[in-house]
């Protein structure tokens, strides 16, 4: 399976040093750690994980999503809109998106992503991997699946 990992664009603000960066040759503040952290959980012989496109470094193309299975991305209050632009293009290629971080962790009501994951990653992503390894994801993940994924583990040793 073949992953897409996206960082969405922050808009001109504080946050965003899009002015400053560019005065010091750099075209983004800070690398998207949270995003590469899930990636890492991703085990290698089974996903094909492509290289992280941060929008605020460079442009998402049609054919990086296109030649993707899922396109994986994490995300803040601040980058709402960027997201929602990320998930409309990735449903109109009829690909499938997971989200995560703190503004789907808040607003998970209000994203139209295919699977999103609530809380810490490091907690809840894992049960999202083994299913969807098994071809059975659910739409949302939360400490509850990490609680259930953890007692089934303790039930097998």
């Amino acid at each position: 399976m073949k992953i897409l990992p996206v960082y969405p664009e922050f808009p001109p603000s504080f946050w965003s040093f899009k002015y400053a960066v560019s005065m010091i040759g750099r075209r983004a503040s800070m690398p998207p750690l949270g995003l590469i952290t899930v990636l890492s959980m991703f085990p290698r012989d089974k996903f094909d994980i492509h290289k992280v496109v941060d929008l605020n470094a460079r442009k998402l193309t049609d054919r990086q999503i296109k030649n993707s299975d899922l396109i994986v991305a994490s995300s803040m209050l601040v980058h709402r809109d960027s997201l929602e632009e990320i998930i409309d293009r990735v449903h109109f290629f009829g690909k499938k998106i997971v989200v995560g971080g703190p503004y789907p962790t808040s607003y998970s009501g209000d994203i139209d992503a295919d699977y999103i994951i609530l809380g810490e990653a490091e907690l809840t992503f894992p049960s999202f991997l083994e299913d969807l390894q098994k071809g059975n994801a659910k739409r949302v993940y939360d400490e509850t699946d990490a609680k259930k994924r953890q007692s089934q583990i303790q039930l097998t040793r």
